[in-house]
Order: structure tokens, then sequence, then C-alpha cells
């Protein structure tokens, strides 16, 4: 019986004690699915997704994989437009900055044309992109990259719950973060320049090596088109995920003129610089299309030959890129011939000889054979009126 009460004091004591030992740290593993999810809803959180586009997918990945499979980075040039969005449930505003090859350790200002030269400074809401989030908890941005400058490589697009960089740490900002790769021209690595002796100060070059796969290019139609027509092309690209299309034809630079403005011949294309270049996503089957109105070109009559490229070279620089090319002919719109407008609006009533010096126009009395005709009438009326009496 003394053994039994001494038990039951020592367990009333040791549950006294644990009803009064503070929980010092969450034992996440130890909770079942439903607690651990209870228990994160009530946690602040930034979360950040962007758009699973198949034009930006990595080459093999025809289609989004579903349920447990490896990560897939999606691939970006400069002058893209990047979506992102998520959940923000530890402020009303969503701070974003970027970190990757060649930035600030901190991060670096996503919005500026060279973040590599704009950090980020912690505690001030200047330096980074601004999402507001809305009543739901949600939040938008737009990243257009359009004249940015960044390295080919994997960036993290981070979305935080406060103006601060790396510098301060996670404890005081709630952070979610999105990975990318930025080729700024598909098939090239950047390797140092070697020399003998070896130059201390050699500055890295870029070097380009053979990409596979294929591009085609076809034009609708019987190739033969009037200017002001539409010109549909269409082709396969299985060597990125960007078709860059230029032209070259009379008046033209040799090397290759921009087909989608209004004056291409005097906007040549540039090698190597994207924005020259009409650029069309390829779909996951690897298919693109494009419609070209030329009622505003100025182009001359003429054969004109258009390529398309994996990559954004000029006609002198496709020697380790593949392209397709296909020809065809501009005519000026043919006017059909007509009938002179005297013809074509003169009632046929009204088509007589005009008048001349020798012949007198008409007038509005009768004429000399109607007076005639009048007066033939009369003297048969007379006749007639004679014999019945």
């Amino acid at each position: 019986m003394r053994q039994q009460m001494i038990f039951l004091f020592m367990a009333a004591v040791l549950v006294a004690g644990m009803t009064v030992i503070p929980v010092s740290a969450v034992d996440l593993k130890n909770m079942t699915d439903e607690e651990r999810a209870a228990f994160m809803d009530t946690q602040p959180r930034v979360g950040i997704l962007s758009d699973l586009d198949p034009a930006h997918l990595p080459p093999g990945w025809d289609t989004p994989c579903s349920g447990e499979c490896i990560p897939i980075i999606m691939i970006f040039s400069p002058g893209d437009k990047i979506r992102f969005h998520g959940e923000n449930t530890a402020s009303g505003t969503t701070y974003l900055f970027l970190s990757g090859p060649g930035l600030d350790e901190k991060g670096a200002q996503i919005q500026k044309p060279d973040p590599a030269n704009s950090p980020v400074e912690s505690g001030n809401p200047a330096t980074f992109a601004q999402a507001d989030v809305g009543s739901d908890h949600t939040w938008s941005w737009t990243w257009d990259t359009t004249g940015m400058v960044l390295k080919d490589g994997t960036y993290e697009v981070l979305a935080a719950s406060h103006p601060n960089g790396f510098d301060t740490g996670q404890a005081v900002t709630a952070r979610g973060y999105f990975k990318i790769m930025i080729k700024n021209s598909p098939g090239t690595t950047t390797t140092p320049v070697t020399t003998a002796p070896p130059i201390a100060t050699a500055k890295p070059v870029v070097t380009e090596t053979i990409m596979p796969g294929v591009v085609t290019i076809r034009a609708t139609g019987s190739q033969d088109y009037n200017l002001g027509d539409e010109i549909n092309f269409t082709g396969t690209n299985t060597a990125g995920w960007k078709t860059y299309l230029f032209i070259t034809g009379p008046g033209l630079a040799a090397s290759g003129s921009q087909i989608h403005v209004t004056d291409p011949k005097n906007r040549p294309v540039i090698s190597d610089n994207a924005q020259t270049f009409k650029q069309m996503d390829v779909q996951g089957d690897r298919t693109w299309i494009w419609r070209w109105g030329t009622a505003t070109t100025t182009l001359d009559p003429g054969t004109y030959t258009i390529y398309a490229a994996a990559g954004p070279k000029d006609a002198d620089n496709l020697d380790r890129t593949p392209y397709g090319t296909v020809t065809i002919r501009i005519k000026k719109r043919e006017i059909p011939a007509t009938a002179s407008l005297s013809e074509t609006t003169r009632p046929m009533a009204t088509m007589v000889p005009a008048p001349s010096a020798t012949m007198m126009a008409p007038t509005q009395s009768p004429g000399y054979g109607f007076l005639v005709a009048l007066a033939g009438l009369g003297a048969a009326a007379c006749v007639l009126f004679r014999r019945t009496r």
C-alpha cells in the first residue's frame, strides 16, 4: 500500500511538471499531416510561383510533369515578360529582389536594367520591386526583362515580407524564392582566355559550340505575293524555345534586315542582339507560326529570302546555329484595267458625238423632223374627214 501511494505521488508530480515546462521548440517531424498543416497555417509566410509556360520549358520537356519529378527550371531570354505570383500572410506588401551569377551577395534590384551594379539596400523599399498584397493574401508582379543585362546562368527571384536583403537574415523576414534560367544566346558558353605565358588581366570571351537540333521555315501559298498581302510563315524548331526571323533581298543589308519593321532598308539586324530580330516562341510540339502583314512595309518588288534561326545570328554568323530559309517573290498589287470614264459613267442614251463646228447642238425646241411628222398627221386627218362626209 505504501509503495502504491509513493508511485501515485510521483506520477502526480511528473504530470504537474509537464504542464508548466514551456515548449521551447516545435517538433514538426512527429506531427501528423493534419497537425503540421494546422500549425503552418498559423505561421507568417511568403510564397512565390510563376506560370508554367511550355514555351519556356527546357529541351526534352514537352509538357510539365506531375507528381514527384525533377524540379523544372524554365528558360528565359532578355525581352521576355515573366509573371510571378504567390501568397503573403506576413505583410501588406511583397518585396522582390534577385540573386544569381555576378550579383551582389545581399541581393540585387530586379527592376533595374543592370542588376549587377544595382544592389538592394536593406530597409530602403525603393531598392526593391513591390507588389501589393490583396485581402486574400495573394500578390502578383510581372518582370519585363527587355533591355536587362544579365549573364547566362540560374537565378533566384526572391519574394520577401519586408524590404530586407540577405544581410539581415531570415529571422526578421519571411521569404520565398523561385529559380529560373537566363540564356542570352542559345548554345554559348563562357571560357577564359588562356595565353602563354598566362596574363592575369585576361577577360572572358564567348565561344560558340554547335547547337543540336533543326530549324525549318515555309511560307503558305505559291510564294508569289502582292505587296499588302498577309503572309503566313510556319516551321519547326528542335534547337531552342525561340525562333529568330530576318530578311535579305533588294536594297537590304547583305547580312540581313529587320523583317518586322516598316522600313527594313534602314534597319539591319545585329548579330547577338535579340531585340533586332523578330522573335517567335516555340510551342510545346516544337512548332512556331508568324503572320506577316506587308501592307505598311516599304519593300520594293523583288525576290526575298526569309531566315529562321535558333539564335539571334545574322546571315554572316550562322555557321554554328541551326537555321532554315524560304524564298518568296513580292510584286506590286496589280490594278485591273477599267473602261474610260466617259464610257463607264455616261448613260447609254447620252453616248452621242459631241457637237462640232459643223454640227448644230440640240436645243429645247422640237426638231425639223418632228414638225414634218406633225404636218403629215394633219394632212391625213383632212383626207379622212373629207371621205366621211
